[in-house]
Formats: structure tokens, C-alpha cells, sequence
């Protein structure tokens, strides 16, 4: 990394060149860094901070940094109370300028700083350069907080309740998908056949969320139970159950008539990944 001794005495010879050396000590890492991890056009990337956190209806995101367009931008922090209906925070990216005397008397605007803040404004308002939704902030590598999804009696017929949880590793570019499920009723257990190849449709994961194509994980039965077919002249034993994730987003996982009994229990945790 570019750097300049100013310990040596003598009387350094500081120039305009000179401080823009200094300049393009950090100018010259920002593409290797945003080649590293590029989400694309007005798509913020947080790099340290900006965390929320609610008390008593107010809630307060911290200071910190965050890469958008190739540049790198500090955050200064904010607080914000309700929000409005068909409102949404934004952050709100703006530059000051700061003038110089010269020597010959002229005062050019020569220092720049970019610094964010928190606005409400209609949620239909379009990202721009300058502007993007808090909520569309990502993390640079592995999200920190999982997005968790509840299911109550999910289906007549199909007595499940419990959630699943998501979040996405950009760097990585896979999905971390964990849950506890556990029926519910009939006491006789699941009585329901899917009627589609990929099983009950559980819920849809948003855009960035979705692989490639269609990828399947499996869902482990914490009590195997015994399964037959419709004369019974087959019998196995049910360890575990098929899920997918399409490329749509959807969410299956295939439940099998019959079974198990109330207070059965099913976990997943796996990583898919989306390319």
C-alpha cells in the first residue's frame, strides 16, 4: 500500500502531486474491493455498523460505512419513530463541499465529504444515485440476522405449525435455510397428499434470495414413523422428507399422507446454493 514517511526532518517538500499520492492510497483499493463483491447499480453494500435497533417505538441505526456506486460512503447514523403508511426510510447519500483560501485569494471548493442520513419519504419512490431503502442494505459477506417466516395451522388437513428462517451469503452465494416444525393435529397426523411434484408450497423468498435452478434439501423426522401404501402391502420406515427450493423462490417441502402422529417433530438446516 501506498504510503509517505513524514517523520524525516529538513522541511518535506509538500506539494499538490504529493497529496494526491496520499489520495490514491485508498482510491486505488475501492475497484478491488467493489470487483471483489459488485451487487450492481444503486445497490448498497455495508461494510461496518448501521445496525438497528428498536426501543419503545423508536429505532436507531447506527454510524458506520457502506460501499454504493464505487464509492465509498459514510453513514453518520439516525433514529427514527412510526413510519407512515405507504412510507419507507431511505437513505439519503449528500456532499458537502468545504472552500479553500489560495494563495493567489481565490476560494475554490477543493474538500468533498459524502455523508448519509435517514429521510421517510412515499415508498414509491424510485433508488437513485444519491437515494436507496434502508431495507435494501446488504452485507458484504453473510447476513447477520435471519428473516423468519411463522406457520399457524399452515393447512386444513395439514396440521403444521412452526417457522423456517433464511438469510444469503453474497460472497459465497448460497442460502442458509433452518427450521423447527411440528404438527399439530389431526391426532391420527398428516392427512394430506400433495398434489404437485415438489410437495406443500411453504412460502416464496424474495428476488435475490432465488438459486439458478431448482435445488433440494432434506428434512429430517425426529421420530421416524412407519409408512404403507394403499393395501398396505408395503411398509417402510420414514426418516426423512424432500423439500425444494425453485427457481421462482418457492419454497416446497413434500409431506406424505398419513403421518406422523400429533407433537411429531421435523428440523432442517442446510446451505443451498443459488448459482
Amino acid at each position: 500500500m501506498k504510503r509517505i514517511d513524514f517523520t524525516k526532518s529538513g522541511g518535506f517538500p509538500l506539494t499538490q502531486d504529493q497529496l494526491g499520492y496520499l489520495q490514491t492510497a485508498f482510491t486505488e483499493v475501492m475497484p478491488n474491493i467493489i470487483g471483489f463483491r459488485n451487487p450492481g447499480t444503486n445497490i448498497a453494500v455495508r461494510l461496518s455498523g448501521m445496525i438497528s435497533t428498536s426501543t419503545f417505538g423508536t429505532t436507531t441505526v447506527s454510524a458506520g460505512w457502506f460501499l454504493y456506486n464505487s464509492t465509498l460512503v459514510r453513514f453518520g447514523g439516525g433514529t427514527y419513530g412510526s413510519i407512515a403508511l405507504g412510507h419507507a426510510i431511505y437513505v439519503q447519500i449528500a456532499t458537502n463541499g468545504t472552500s479553500l483560501t489560495f494563495n493567489d485569494g481565490s476560494t475554490p471548493t477543493v474538500i468533498y465529504d459524502q455523508v448519509a442520513g435517514l429521510v421517510q419519504l412515499v415508498s414509491s419512490t424510485a433508488e437513485s444515485g444519491t437515494l436507496f431503502k434502508l431495507t435494501n442494505l446488504q452485507d458484504f459477506c453473510r447476513e447477520t440476522n435471519w428473516t423468519v417466516v411463522n406457520f399457524s395451522s399452515y393447512l386444513t388437513g395439514l396440521g403444521v405449525s412452526g417457522s423456517i428462517s433464511y438469510k444469503k451469503d453474497y460472497l459465497a452465494n448460497t442460502l442458509y435455510l433452518k427450521g423447527d416444525l411440528v404438527t399439530t393435529g389431526p391426532s391420527s397426523g398428516i392427512d394430506y397428499i400433495d398434489t404437485v411434484t415438489n410437495g406443500t408450497v411453504m412460502f416464496t423468498l424474495p428476488t435475490n434470495y432465488r438459486p439458478s435452478s431448482k435445488v433440494p434439501f432434506l428434512v429430517k423426522i425426529w421420530t421416524p414413523y412407519q409408512v404403507s401404501d394403499s393395501g398396505s402391502t408395503l411398509n417402510t420406515i420414514l426418516n426423512s422428507l424432500v423439500g425444494c427450493v425453485d427457481s421462482s423462490g418457492v419454497v416446497y417441502i413434500g409431506f406424505v399422507n398419513g403421518g406422523p402422529t400429533l407433537g411429531a417433530y421435523f428440523r432442517l438446516s442446510v446451505v443451498l446454493p443459488l448459482d
